[in-house]
C-alpha cells in the first residue's frame, strides 16, 4: 500500500503496518511521496536509469536527490522505497523499513 497522505494517526499506522507484515505485504508511508517499484514510479519520482542499487528511506525528497545523483554518476536504481517519516520512530518500530530490507535482500 502506498499512503501518500500524512493524515494517519500513529496508532493507525502501527495497525496498518502490523497487519501488512503479517500478510507478507508492505506499507509505504504514511507521508510517503516517492517510490519506484520494478521501474514503475509512484507519487513523485524522477526519471532515472535502472541499475543495481536499491534505496529505502523516510524522505521522498532525499530519495529523489540520491537517485538523481546516482543517475548523474552513470549508475541507476533497482527500487526506491519510501517508508514514511515516522517508520523508524519508537512507536512504529521500523516495521516497513525492516520489511523493505527483506524485500531488497
Amino acid at each position: 500500500a502506498f499512503i501518500f497522505s500524512d493524515n494517519v494517526s500513529v496508532a493507525d499506522e502501527v495497525l496498518l503496518k502490523t497487519e501488512a507484515h503479517a500478510r507478507g505485504l508492505l506499507v509505504m508511508g504514511p507521508d510517503c511521496g516517492t517510490a519506484v517499484l520494478d521501474g514503475i514510479p509512484l507519487g513523485f519520482a524522477n526519471a532515472v536509469r535502472r541499475g543495481p542499487i536499491g534505496l529505502i528511506g523516510a524522505s521522498g525528497t532525499g530519495l529523489q536527490q540520491i537517485s538523481t545523483l546516482l543517475h548523474s554518476y552513470g549508475t541507476g536504481v533497482s527500487q526506491i522505497i519510501g517508508v514514511g517519516g515516522r517508520d523508524l520512530s519508537g512507536e512504529v518500530g521500523g516495521t516497513s523499513m525492516l520489511d523493505a530490507l527483506d524485500l531488497l535482500a
